[in-house]
């Protein structure tokens, strides 16, 4: 009887993707954490105030996307920006035209490095000259560091 082969097969490098939003924002913002979007029993943004998520693997934040209910209007611009530990990363940071109502930048890996353990979220900024309340969703595209399952 032949012996018996076994494989392990592991992705290296897999992509994640982690959803942040705000509803109903007006006025000037001035980086305002985003929350962790959720629908797991019947969890509303109102009732999960977490605006970072804890990821067990280090890794690199290589995209960040933002879709809005509307464009807010007026005249400037919303920036967003991904956040390691609370602290946004200001050269990341993503503007988006007032009479736009989605964005889309990525970036080379490595270039925004996070640890095990890291908080992980987005903050959004902008001024007071818009002229219209929006919801918005904030998604970061994660690559993890060789995480084998």
């Amino acid at each position: 009887m032949p012996g018996i082969l076994q494989e392990q097969i592991g992705i290296l490098y897999p992509l994640l993707t982690r959803d942040f939003s705000a509803a109903q924002l007006t006025g000037i913002q001035t980086n305002l954490p985003l929350f962790a979007l959720s629908t797991h029993n019947g969890a509303t943004i109102s009732a999960l105030n977490v605006s970072g998520v804890s990821i067990p693997f280090g890794g690199a934040i290589v995209g960040l996307s933002l879709s809005c209910s509307a464009a807010p209007g007026g005249s400037g611009s919303v920036t967003i920006a991904p956040t390691v530990n609370g602290v946004p990363t200001a050269a990341l940071a993503v503007p988006m035209s007032a009479v736009a109502s989605s964005v889309v930048a990525t970036w080379e890996y490595g270039q925004l490095r996070f640890n095990p353990g890291d908080l992980l979220g987005v903050m959004l900024t902008q001024p007071a000259t818009l002229a219209a309340a929006y919801d918005a969703v904030a998604t970061l595209y994660i690559v993890l560091n060789e995480a084998r399952f």
